[in-house]
């Protein structure tokens, strides 16, 4: 009681500031502060700062004016913000990787899936085309032979198309995530759909 407010929570390096707008306020009673809640920086006891949110209104008693503040500790509001904020970035940054990631996958996975489906269909034609005519159809165990090795591989046909396509669905994905998917929109009949 009986101290400036000034001395007591305001930070030294703001006093300047703090006398001035102080001033201003006790001639008319206007301020950047008067009227709306804003946080500041303010000063405890043992010297250290901590963020509060401050509100003060203007009256006028007997001629002078006379603000009313109130000063309310936002450590706590500040620190969670802080942390959520970091959360966020955390979170931003792990999904960056995770898009790279996938993206990089997806094309690597890409080009030897390639290979892979173009050799087994070039071995099934060339099967069919110069070894199937040449197996005698007498023989049970070679034609059962034959049946199954074209069987397999129009399964490793099928189940690398069915890869290929979840690679590229994994691909779309990134792209979309990422802001570079292309969007085709035509009309479609709904009830078709």
């Amino acid at each position: 009681v009986g101290r400036k407010l000034t001395d007591l929570v305001v930070p030294e390096r703001f006093h300047g500031s703090h006398g001035d707008g102080f001033a201003e306020f006790r001639r008319n009673g206007r301020g950047r502060l008067v009227g709306q809640t804003i946080e500041l920086t303010a000063r405890r006891k043992d010297g250290s700062e901590f963020p509060v949110e401050v509100s003060l209104s203007a009256t006028r008693i007997r001629g002078c004016w006379h603000a009313i503040g109130t000063l309310r500790d936002a450590t706590q509001r500040v620190e969670m913000e802080r942390a959520l904020r970091a959360a966020k970035e955390s979170a931003e940054a792990a999904s960056q990787m995770k898009s790279d990631f996938l993206s990089t996958a997806s094309h690597e996975l890409r080009t030897p899936l390639t290979s892979v489906l173009g050799f087994a269909r070039m071995v099934e034609k060339r099967l069919a085309r110069y070894i199937l005519p040449h197996v005698p159809l007498s023989d049970a165990r070679a034609t059962q032979a034959m049946f199954q090795v074209m069987q397999n591989l129009r399964i490793i046909a099928e189940e690398g198309d069915r890869l290929t396509a979840l690679i590229n669905d994994i691909l779309d994905l990134a792209k979309l995530d990422s802001g570079r998917f292309v969007w085709c929109r035509e009309p479609v009949d709904l009830a078709e759909v």
